[in-house]
């Protein structure tokens, strides 16, 4: 016996098709669920990988608790369900090994991530230092360049005589001569 994948049975159990080609639905949660899987299941150009109709179930609607098939009614179980679908533990185990696939691709992006992050810690580390250092430096450099100062005395030029001076004292010299009558 070949059962309807449970897209199509969670449909079957919450919506009537109406005379007029319209759909009736139980409520408006059912129509949203509904809906959700079908978006998830058909191709689009933006998300080239689309999900199987059983995959898109358990998005929606959570996984299976132990011994009961959502939306199979109560005589169905997981080993009944599944043994009798196409959709059978060989596709669910495909899947499966899909998931870990892009699950190891995942964890070896992240542990790159931290790689590089702990990289640039280091990195950081080492500028910081460079800058602890550099600090220090420009202290001591102040320390050394306000003890020279204070230890040298200041240099004080000799008074310097220029000509016009020289000349001066000549000049009074020579007037003093002349004045003075001799006798």
């Amino acid at each position: 016996m070949n059962h309807p994948h449970r897209l199509e049975v969670f449909k079957m159990g919450r919506c009537k098709n109406l005379p007029d080609g319209t759909e009736s639905w139980v409520d408006e949660e059912s129509r949203r669920r509904y809906e959700a899987m079908s978006e998830m299941i058909a191709p689009s150009d933006i998300d080239a990988e689309s999900q199987t109709p059983e995959d898109a179930f358990i998005s929606v609607m959570g996984k299976d608790r132990p011994g009961r098939v959502r939306c199979a009614g109560s005589g169905e179980t997981l080993r009944t369900w599944y043994r009798s679908t196409s959709a059978g533990p060989s596709a669910y185990s495909e899947r499966e090994r899909q998931m870990q696939e892009q699950l190891k691709v995942q964890e070896d992006k992240l542990k790159a991530q931290a790689d590089k992050m702990n990289e640039m810690q280091e990195q950081i580390s080492q500028l910081q230092s460079v800058a602890s250092k550099v600090d220090e430096m420009s202290v001591l450099l102040s320390q050394i360049q306000a003890s020279q100062a204070r230890t040298q005395p200041v240099p004080v030029p000799p008074p310097v005589q220029s000509e016009s001076d020289t000349e001066t004292d000549e000049a009074a010299d020579d007037y003093l001569d002349h004045d003075v009558p001799v006798s």
